[in-house]
């Protein structure tokens, strides 16, 4: 579809400043009962909540793709080709949200792939400032996103998929007050889609174990390496904590823990860290980004209440186990690593430092994610993503959705 077929008189708004995160708020009339569909994008990534309720419990929304045209790269290996551009959008049932007379709707927004200007090895992949665009038909007429709505920057001070996010929760509130106006920006040039792929959700939760104080860092292990995030209990409001994520530990000499090393996930030029200032909540989390780790290290006075596993909801469809310790250990691992790179739609090369659809990668896995999990449907929106990078002239580029790099004809351009 076209955007006025999908969205009809809905504009796409902005926050007035370039910002990481935002939180867009509007207001509409309704009664108990009324029947609510809205159909939703956010781009980067987005939260929607309504009447201070979070609708559903899927994350990274929307997924992943080649949203429109964006010049000046400077890719790191040249693009001379054309490709085609699509935006997913979420369609949600909002009826059981609604409550009688005026409901307040919020978007919160995260720069994902979309908004992300911070790594730029395979060249400048950033897409625009973070815009959100909604169609709500609510009790027989449309309530749409204008120049009605207002922002304001909320929690998230700042937040990279690749380094993490910062938080500040003191004086927090959710709500209207010290708004601005949005301003109207003009529709990406795409094809607009209903997402059909499974979304990222919190699949099962680790309760990580203290190994190591090291200096002001107190250090530990979640037991298995995943891909997701710490969840913080509350602290002193007003205090801060951080927390710095690795597959690694740092060992001295005599084999005690010195403390993480980071470099399979980027080295000390890509840390992937999440920094809190404590408030009113009970829970502390990112929103907009997932880590891939075994161990993290605290600073500050602050308690890991659980590691969340995070990735795209596809069910694991067989069982393996032998005589054969090694063997079953390979299984476990496999399904471990496969679903660690599953997000959004796209398998990727790996879970933190690149975190690139390579078709040479996704196609080698391919054959045993699909015996061992139910990958139909989100195979078939990879393989969407591979055709739409598919130039005139039939080239498959290394990458889908396009975020450059590199590779080679035939691992990489068989994999369509």
């Amino acid at each position: 579809m076209k955007h006025q077929e999908m969205f009809g008189r809905a504009q796409w708004v902005m926050p007035s400043r370039d910002v990481d995160s935002a939180e867009i708020y509007g207001v509409f009339r309704a009664h108990t009962g009324d029947s609510a569909i809205i159909s939703l994008c956010g781009l980067g990534y987005f939260e929607l909540y309504l009447n201070g309720r979070r609708v559903g419990d899927e994350l990274f929304l929307p997924p992943q793709s080649d949203y429109h045209h964006r010049p000046d790269m400077h890719l790191l290996y040249p693009l001379n080709d054309t490709m085609h551009y699509r935006i997913y959008v979420v369609k949600r049932t909002l009826s059981e949200y609604l409550v009688e007379g005026t409901n307040q709707l919020m978007i919160r927004l995260g720069g994902g792939f979309y908004h992300q200007e911070r790594r730029t090895a395979e060249g400048k992949m950033n897409f625009g400032r973070i815009k959100t665009c909604f169609r709500l038909t609510v009790g027989g007429h449309d309530v749409v996103s204008d120049d009605s709505l207002v922002w304001k920057p909320g929690f998230i001070r700042s937040c990279n998929l690749f380094y993490g996010e910062e938080h500040d929760i003191t004086g927090y509130r959710m709500g209207m007050d010290d708004c601005e106006p949005v301003i109207i920006c003009t529709p990406p040039e795409s094809d607009y889609v209903f997402s059909d792929c499974p979304p990222d959700r919190v699949i099962r939760s680790l309760i990580p174990k203290k190994i190591a104080v090291c200096g002001d860092l107190t250090l530990y292990d979640a037991g298995e390496n995943h891909s997701g995030y710490v969840v913080l209990g509350r602290g002193k409001i007003g205090e801060s904590a951080r927390i710095t994520y690795a597959e690694e530990l740092l060992r001295n000499k005599d084999g005690s823990i010195a403390g993480l090393d980071f470099t399979s996930a980027g080295g000390i030029e890509q840390i992937s860290s999440d920094s809190y200032v404590f408030g009113e909540k009970e829970e502390y989390h990112p929103h907009f980004c997932w880590h891939c780790y075994r161990y993290f290290a605290i600073e500050g006075d602050a308690v890991p209440l659980r590691c969340d596993i995070v990735h795209s909801d596809v069910k694991i469809t067989s069982t393996f186990t032998s005589d054969n310790a090694v063997l079953n250990w390979y299984y476990d691992a496999f399904l471990r690593t496969q679903l660690a790179n599953m997000h959004g739609g796209v398998p990727t090369d790996c879970p933190h430092r690149e975190r690139l659809g390579y078709t040479g990668d996704g196609q080698l896995c391919a054959g045993a994610a699909m015996l061992l999990l139910d990958t139909k449907t989100f195979y078939r929106k990879w393989l969407r993503d591979i055709a739409d990078g598919q130039a005139e002239s039939g080239h498959i580029q290394h990458t889908a959705p396009f975020q450059g790099g590199g590779g080679g004809p035939a691992g990489w351009g068989g994999a369509i």
